[in-house]
């Protein structure tokens, strides 16, 4: 059995990972997780009922455990987990779990135990999973602490042993990954601007450096530690020799680098990404109050109407579209005014439109803590951040400030503001230790819809935020966007039947693209002016033409181009209809048009995680294979946890292609089938690989698997249709699995 702690949490059988296990109960997965790091992958009953259950009676948790551990024998085969009456213990050779792998290579002196390591490390531990119960919290806390540890010991062997780097961009990708966990941890960032300058370039050790000395500045108000500004004027200084090029390029694992650094930039120079910075060139517009584009993520998501999956194509050259939710004069409403919040009724408020307040965030430390000041700034920045998006109308600060320090009804308080959510937050400031929880509230039913909880040490406002979006701000789409349109099931004018259209198109699968389809044909037969309904027809289109999800996908990009241009004629603004017309336009002979649109989207919506992807997808294409593959990561870190990342997986198995390193292809994409084992692109790139591969057998085995989305087409037509670029690699290794010969 494999299971994946790393990151997002998944069980997947050893031999068929492309079907993953769907535990029950989140509970399950917790009790898994706990087992599988155990030292001996066993636990007594007494530790896991209270390590779960710890706030129900000793009774009750026995009997929550046993029926925890009935559900995991219905889903699970007998051998690989034993129960007594005192104990319950996972089979350790029957189980593959990436979190203990990941320590012990880390640590190791293998350059082939680092790589794998190197790659295995996809995020943090059991990252979004939130169970609510304290105990089984503090015990993740505890093995963060400790894999990060870990990472950043991997880290610095690759600083100080260059030998053992068998390929420059795992290494590089790792050290991302650390600073993506924590952005404001300058021993973190030392490593990686001693491996960008080695690996990168002076220029682009120096570029990386400034841009994280602002960040401090901006942030904190410090300047870098007396450790960093030395290293840097080290590196100032020294002539450095030309960036090392990885094992694509030509260069073998045994680097022959001095092991002390005879060069300056071997011991400690190179600059690491800052948390809301796209790779290479910083296509980010500022915002006037300076707040991060993190923030600005936060609240897109929050929106809850927008594209799970934009597939553009954003180029280094700083291009263009993609949206949230439309605004209300795109939904056909007139210009809704701010009106006071006590006067602003929930009924004059077209569909979709969601009145929410923020209430000041608390400090159980009182309010002459330094945590105090966090909290306001953290509450000012969100407020400020919603009240800039029209799907929202947010009650004034002044109006929430009020409610500060006092009991607060949650009823009582949607009743007087005619608000539908009410968004908390707690703030904790213990020594260098910083702890934020958030919880949206429903105050019709005074139940919590979504809650969230980061850790980190350190008073680091930007790190919170860029936490919130990376980790937890996509699972607030997935409970808002749902909700909203439940509460909309019985309403059948345009506006609400368009909301949940965009509801069901975020399911990424083909049912629920056609339920979409069905629910934006009736709303514009409501309403033939519907912009929301049109655009949701043009999206479903540019999706089902770049997804392949049928035979004719060249048919759904000309209706998708026809559309999306009559949508930007009434709304010339939409960043969502720049971004699926670039979606639809994303051929290489339409490339340079739909990078202009991408330019005009990403200047809308600068934090959008799948236009960046879709970036790195455009200059793999184009021949420029590790440039394209720095963004579909950036990507990746951005929203480790997006429901499109299937996707952005496949782009990165494609640049593996490319290069020609089969063996990490085919575990993209066997990572991306996991994920989503209904998306064909990642099927059609595994039956490539294990081709060019020259492993025949497992060749035959996925494309009879591939077949099955185009069972009408003739093996010779197959690679056309799922082969992308007739000169990609991908398309050289379809025609070789489909060639009568194989």
């Amino acid at each position: 059995m494999r299971l994946r702690l790393l990151g997002r949490f998944g069980v997947a059988a050893p031999h068929d990972e492309s079907m993953p296990i769907q535990l029950p109960t989140k509970k399950t997965g917790a009790l898994l997780a706990y087992l599988g790091m155990s030292s001996d992958y066993a636990a007594s009953r007494e530790e896991l009922a209270a390590l779960l259950w710890g706030g129900c009676s000793d009774q009750q948790a026995r009997q929550s455990l046993r029926q925890a551990l009935a559900l995991l024998r219905k889903e699970l085969p007998s051998s690989v987990f034993m129960t007594d009456t005192k104990i319950v213990r996972l089979d350790a050779p029957s189980w593959s779990i990436d979190a203990r792998e990941f320590g012990s290579f880390a640590c190791s002196q293998s350059a082939e135990d680092l790589a794998r390591a190197a790659r295995s490390f996809t995020g943090d531990f059991l990252s979004g999973f939130i169970l609510e119960e304290e105990a089984f919290e503090e015990w993740i806390s505890g093995q963060r602490t400790r894999l990060q540890h870990a990472a950043a010991q991997l880290c610095e062997t690759f600083v100080r042993r260059p030998d053992l780097v068998i390929d420059p961009n795992q290494a590089l990708a790792a050290t991302d990954q650390l600073i993506a966990l924590d952005p404001l941890r300058e021993d973190w960032h030392r490593l990686a601007i001693a491996l960008y300058a080695r690996y990168r370039g002076k220029n682009e050790a120096l570029s990386r450096a400034s841009n994280f000395a602002g960040v401090l500045q901006r942030e904190l108000g410090v300047a870098p530690e007396r450790e960093t500004r030395a290293m840097l004027e080290t590196l100032r200084s020294a002539d450095v020799a030309a960036p090392i090029p990885g094992p694509s390029e030509g260069v073998q694992h045994d680097t022959g680098l001095p092991l002390n650094g005879d060069r300056p930039d071997s011991a400690a120079i190179a600059p690491a990404i800052t948390p809301v910075v796209a790779p290479r060139r910083n296509f980010l517009t500022r915002r006037p109050d300076g707040m991060t584009v993190a923030a600005l993520a936060l609240a897109g998501i929050l929106v809850a109407a927008g594209t799970f999956a934009s597939e553009p194509l954003h180029t280094i050259l700083g291009l263009g579209p993609s949206t949230s939710f439309p605004s209300p004069t795109a939904l056909g409403a007139p210009p809704d005014p701010w009106r006071s919040p006590a006067a602003a009724h929930e009924a004059q408020l077209p569909k979709g439109i969601i009145p929410i307040v923020v209430l000041p965030f608390a400090n159980p430390g009182g309010s002459d803590e330094p945590g105090q000041l966090i909290a306001d700034m953290f509450t000012d920045d969100l407020t400020n951040t919603l009240s800039r998006l029209p799907s929202f109308r947010v009650i004034s600060r002044q109006t929430a400030r009020s409610y500060r320090s006092q009991a607060v009804d949650v009823a009582r308080l949607g009743t007087e503001l005619q608000v539908r959510y009410v968004l908390e937050g707690r703030v904790r400031l213990q020594d260098d230790n910083l702890r934020v929880n958030v919880e949206l509230i429903n105050p019709a039913t005074r139940l919590s819809v979504w809650s969230g909880r980061v850790e980190r040490r350190g008073a680091d406002r930007q790190g919170v935020r860029d936490e919130i979006v990376s980790r937890l701000a996509r699972e607030l789409q997935f409970e808002v966007l749902p909700i909203e349109s439940q509460q909309l099931s019985n309403d059948f004018d345009a506006d609400a039947l368009a909301y949940r259209g965009w509801a069901a198109l975020s399911q990424v699968n083909l049912e629920g693209y056609k339920e979409a389809l069905a629910l934006f044909n009736k709303a514009l037969e409501r309403d033939p002016k519907n912009l929301s309904a049109q655009l949701g027809i043009g999206a479903y289109h540019a999706r089902m033409g770049a997804q392949v999800l049928d035979t004719e996908p060249g048919g759904h990009r000309s209706k998708a181009e026809e559309i999306l241009r009559q949508v930007l004629v009434r709304d010339p603004e939409s960043s969502q209809a720049h971004f699926y017309l670039a979606l639809a336009l994303n051929r290489l002979p339409t490339l340079p048009e739909a990078l202009e649109h991408l330019e005009r989207a990403i200047k809308i919506d600068p934090s959008d995680a799948s236009a960046h992807a879709q970036i790195g997808n455009s200059l793999i294409r184009s021949g420029k294979v590790s440039e394209g593959l720095e963004h579909v990561r950036y990507a990746m870190l951005l929203s480790p946890r997006d429901p499109i990342m299937p996707v952005w997986l496949e782009f990165a198995g494609n640049a593996e292609l490319e290069v020609g390193d089969y063996r990490e292809a085919i575990a993209m994409f066997e990572r991306s089938i996991t994920i989503n084992p209904n998306y064909p692109r990642s099927w059609a790139g595994l039956v490539a690989a294990y081709a060019l591969a020259n492993h025949p057998g497992e060749a035959r085995r996925v494309a009879a698997k591939l077949r099955t989305f185009a069972p009408n087409l003739e093996n010779e037509d197959l690679p056309k249709h799922f082969g992308r670029s007739e000169n990609s690699k991908l398309h050289e290794g379809l025609v070789l699995a489909f060639s009568p010969d194989r």
